[in-house]
């Protein structure tokens, strides 16, 4: 992501706040920054001076409003399971966002977006737990498509089940990679 986040004011005029409403009242995240800036009341050289392009705001938003709450999640050693459960809860509160990006597909899209997040997280994660490295790749690469699958299929039905559900769906999928952290694994 290349944001300027010097003038907050202005980020935020531009920023995610604007696209949540905007593609609601669209249905689509397939919108033209030409519509974002007359959304936003601001220049396309302001649009440009925040964001490379408009996948960037979707990449933002999921930065923002997901992968923040799991970092915190692990840096501040919170339970696994509300973790977890905060995850989802973040998807919930802006539930109509998060069902229509889901529908686009291919690069850039939500669903490429927590795949690659997530696969980074979870090197991160797992690095010093894990000598081979391309046995980390391969492991932090199906934790992240696992997630997405989830993902994608909560939100094509709605996201009618409870965070609580999903985590326990979650959970009980990434138990091998959990075992490394644990040392119930060989390195």
């Amino acid at each position: 992501m290349h944001t300027n986040k010097e003038d907050n004011h202005e980020y935020e005029r531009c920023g995610h706040s604007k696209l949540y409403g905007f593609s609601n009242s669209k249905n689509t995240t397939d919108v033209k920054v030409a519509d974002i800036c007359h959304n936003a009341n601001i220049s396309r050289k302001t649009f440009y001076n925040y964001f490379a392009d408009k996948q960037e705001i979707l990449e933002c938003i999921f930065c923002e409003e997901i992968e923040k709450t799991m970092i915190n999640g692990l840096q501040y050693q919170v339970d696994e399971k509300k973790e977890v459960i905060a995850t989802y809860k973040k998807f919930l509160k802006h539930k109509d966002f998060f069902m229509i990006a889901m529908k686009s597909e291919g690069q850039n899209s939500l669903f490429d977006i927590i795949i690659t997040h997530c696969s980074k997280l979870c090197r991160n994660l797992y690095d010093p737990y894990i000598e081979d490295k391309k046995k980390l790749d391969y492991l932090s690469y199906k934790y992240a498509a696992s997630s997405a699958m989830l993902l994608k299929k909560w939100m094509h039905e709605g996201m009618e089940e409870s965070a609580e559900f999903l985590a326990e769906i979650y959970l009980s999928s990434i138990q091998d990679l959990s075992s490394y952290k644990h040392g119930d694994n060989y390195k």
